[in-house]
C-alpha cells in the first residue's frame, strides 16, 4: 500500500544543470537549522518527489518531479541534496527564477511503497 509522505525546509538554490541527454541537476542547500527537516529526504531515495517551491507572498511554483541523487552534510551541519530528473518531467522557466542567495520554503512530495515485515524475525 502506498503512503503520501511531505517534508518542508527552508532552502537556497545551489546550482542547476542540463545535460545534452536532456538529464536536468538541481542542487538545494539548507541551514544547520533545518537539519531535521532535510535529513528526512533519505526516505525519498528511489521515490518520484514532486518539489514545490514558495517565496514570500508569490504563488506555490512547482518546478518538478526529481529523484534524490545526492545527500552530504557537513561538518557544521549545513546539508546540500542534489536531485536529479528529465526535462520532461521538469519546469525548467520555474527552476530559473530561483537563482540567487534568497531562501525560500520549499515542499517535497512522494508516494512511497509501505515494506512489509516478516513475522518471521
Amino acid at each position: 500500500m502506498a503512503k503520501e509522505i511531505k517534508v518542508r525546509s527552508l532552502a537556497k538554490y545551489n546550482g542547476h544543470s542540463l545535460k545534452n541527454n536532456k538529464a536536468v541537476d538541481l542542487g538545494l542547500k539548507f541551514a544547520y537549522e533545518e537539519l531535521p527537516n532535510y535529513i528526512k529526504l533519505i526516505q525519498f531515495l528511489n521515490e518520484n518527489t514532486t518539489i514545490t517551491i514558495k517565496r514570500g507572498n508569490n504563488p506555490p511554483q512547482k518546478l518538478g518531479i526529481f529523484m534524490v541523487k545526492e545527500i552530504k552534510i557537513d561538518h557544521d551541519g549545513e546539508g546540500v541534496v542534489k536531485f536529479n530528473s528529465q526535462l520532461d518531467h521538469v519546469e525548467a522557466d520555474e527552476i530559473t527564477t530561483i537563482v540567487g542567495d534568497e531562501i525560500f520554503k520549499v515542499m517535497f512530495e512522494a508516494k512511497a511503497e509501505e515494506v512489509e515485515e516478516d513475522g518471521d524475525e
